[in-house]
């Protein structure tokens, strides 16, 4: 038993060593196979993240124009620009129900003085009328 344990130790050093002198061999890109036809390709250097497809025996990655690239900021970073979005928007919303409420106030008080023009008129009116009403 104590054998078995031996070599099994002497062959998960070799893998691991193996796999890390692999990695270092790979260098700036490790590419992740997403399903039959298509693989990422991480830039491990800048974060960059490229779609590939595979036709044939070639792997064809789009251009880095195309590319995702990590952002860089921090979290706090990130939530303090989604709040002043968030503030910006409510703020324009804000402003646009101000502007609704002026038109409003402004169309009532057109409606009102027409309705207080037609009382004076009928009020004149009745007033210089001599008319005797049975």
């Amino acid at each position: 038993m104590p054998r078995i344990r031996s070599l099994l130790a002497a062959i998960a050093i070799t893998l691991t060593a193996i796999g890390g002198a692999q990695a270092d061999e790979g260098g700036r890109y490790q590419i992740v196979k997403s399903t039959e036809a298509t693989a990422w390709r991480l830039d491990t250097v800048t974060g960059e993240i490229v779609a590939c497809r595979f036709e044939g025996d070639a792997m064809l990655c789009g251009s880095t124009e195309t590319a995702v690239t990590r952002e860089k900021t921090t979290m706090k970073e990130y939530k303090a620009e989604k709040t002043a979005e968030r503030k910006a928007i409510r703020e324009e919303e804000l402003a646009f129900m101000e502007r609704v409420i002026e038109m409003f106030k402004s169309v009532v008080g057109f409606f009102m003085e027409q309705e207080r023009a037609r009382d004076q008129t009928a009020t004149t009116v009745s007033a210089d009328c001599d008319c005797k009403c049975p």
